[in-house]
């Protein structure tokens, strides 16, 4: 039992890890996929909205099938199929076939999103919270080697058929691992609530708000900031990525100390404060031009903390019903950023990227103001 316990554990961190490289290397790929399929920014903005579209679905269903048929089936199955998609989408010659693959690509990864999440929650460790914090950690570390590695490979004359291989590959070695583990003994078995039946349901909202700008602003900052700085600053893929590298970096940092920092702080304290300094520093180093580019990159370690801390804010307020109340502000996440990749791509395509990019620093904003009305107001409840 022991055993399988630490295989479980291996899973989640090298899946995570996986899911992380597959996705941050978009970002590297976005002048890629513009050169090669000759489209505009608008059309690369409706790209992330269409996989957001299909991750909201994932989102919401992908818990319930784990109960349903068991975790390790629906992760197997998806790492199966991504690695299988990868190969296929890299042979595509048609954009509009990319974007529906390229779509079915992020539902699967969506499904283990959801489920290895849940996965690191009910395996039995004597400190869980440890666990999803590191299993967030590798996360970010894949992140950060994404935006690093995949900058430098396309600067040696990689492109995004390459990289796509690569990834299918990698979603294989990742399956071989999951299917040599058993399945969770502990499920989470939440039942299923009505929304009319969830208290707070105000605050409840103003935490989905805040939660919701936070991703999109974090996940479109890795989609667009090395087409941002190329075209702004002229940076090659390799300086650019050495940015976001930073960026997620310092994201990857705070993901390691942020249970330290938030036992010191609080939960409620740490989210507040980590928001409010991201959108300090984000703005500032787009006020700054060039010159602050590593404020933008800084603000990464900021960003770090948010999500973690707030799943147990919600465990903790919303008990019996924590389930539903994580569900519905991870959706939120996936809306917000459908939305947010709409407006970036519309003004882009409008007035330019340097306009467009700012949806992202006003993004962070919105959820530091968010998470403070929403505490204030659970503050006057209790």
């Amino acid at each position: 039992m022991k055993t399988n316990k630490k295989w479980m554990i291996l899973v989640a961190f090298v899946s995570i890890f996986g899911l992380a490289i597959s996705t941050g290397i978009r970002g590297i790929l976005v002048p890629n996929f513009i050169d090669n399929f000759g489209v505009t920014d608008g059309q690369i903005g409706m790209l992330f909205t269409a996989t957001t579209f299909f991750s909201v679905f994932a989102i919401y269903f992908g818990s319930q099938w784990g109960e349903r048929y068991g975790l390790k089936k629906i992760i197997l199955i998806a790492q199966l199929l991504n690695g299988v998609l990868f190969l296929a989408v890299s042979q595509i010659q048609s954009y509009t076939l990319f974007v529906i693959g390229y779509s079915l690509i992020q539902f699967c990864v969506s499904l283990l999103i959801i489920s290895l999440n849940t996965m690191a929650t009910v395996i039995q460790v004597r400190y869980p919270a440890i666990l999803v914090n590191l299993v967030h950690f590798f996360f970010g570390l894949g992140l950060t080697i994404s935006q690093r590695a995949g900058g430098e490979l396309v600067s040696r004359g990689f492109d995004w058929v390459d990289l796509f291989q690569m990834v299918g590959i990698l979603f294989f070695a990742t399956a071989a691992l999951t299917f040599f583990m058993k399945e969770p003994n502990a499920m989470t078995g939440a039942a299923k609530v009505r929304l009319s039946a969830l208290p707070h349901k105000a605050y409840l909202v103003l935490l989905a708000l805040g939660v919701g700008f936070y991703v999109a602003s974090e996940l479109q900052t890795a989609n667009w900031i090395v087409y941002y700085l190329k075209t702004i600053y002229d940076f090659a893929e390799d300086k650019a990525g050495e940015i976001s590298a930073v960026f997620f970096g310092l994201f990857t940092i705070g993901r390691l100390l942020g249970g330290v920092i938030a036992e010191k702080l609080g939960y409620v304290r740490s989210v507040v404060v980590f928001t409010a300094c991201a959108s300090v520093l984000y703005i500032s180093g787009m006020l700054l031009g060039e010159a602050g580019l590593y404020l933008i990159a800084g603000s990464g370690f900021f960003y770090s903390l948010v999500f973690p801390m707030v799943t147990i804010i919600l465990a903790r307020d919303f008990g019996q019903y924590r389930a539903t109340a994580i569900a519905l502000v991870s959706t939120a996440g996936n809306l917000m950023t459908l939305i947010t990749s709409l407006l970036i791509g519309g003004v882009t395509d409008w007035v330019g990227i340097a306009t467009g990019y700012w949806v992202i620093p006003i993004s962070i904003t919105l959820s530091a103001l968010s998470f403070m009305a929403a505490f204030g107001r659970q503050r006057k409840l209790r």
